[in-house]
């Protein structure tokens, strides 16, 4: 594992410390200790890498790009974040058939699924959340 030896040790003392705990079967120990800390210094390891900060980073530490995030993650995030402004200010009616189209279902289904509705009513309501959400896209 190319981990920090502090890391390694975090890993191995929260191992020792799930052993005690759990009380495994007696011959199974050792491989249950290495796949347990293993595993809890993968999981340290990602932490670190996703809190990682530029400020900690020396000339000497090497490519900066590894410890920086991807940018099509952050886009994309953004963009879920905008598109989940943009449902919040829609009417509940336009959510609420809007909704069920995303997933999939029909208009008839959706007409069921909202008592007293016609398909008229279904319809309209999409067209103008969909209106709506276009008019928001920067």
């Amino acid at each position: 594992m190319h981990a920090p030896r502090e890391l390694i040790e975090d890993a191995c003392q929260t191992a020792w410390a799930l052993l005690l705990r759990t009380q495994p079967e007696r011959y199974a120990v050792f491989a249950w200790l290495r796949v347990v800390a293993i595993r809890e210094a993968n999981r340290l390891s990602a932490i670190e890498r996703r809190d990682a900060r530029l400020e900690r980073l020396r000339p000497e530490d090497g490519d900066w790009h590894d410890a920086t995030a991807d940018p099509r993650s952050l886009d994309d995030t953004l963009e879920a974040l905008q598109a989940l402004h943009t449902l919040v200010t829609l009417p509940d009616r336009q959510r609420t058939d809007l909704a069920p189209s995303v997933a999939g279902y029909s208009y008839e289904e959706i007409r069921n699924l909202t008592p007293g509705r016609t398909f008229t009513n279904v319809d309209k309501s999409l067209i103008k959340a969909r209106a709506r959400i276009r008019r928001s896209r920067p």
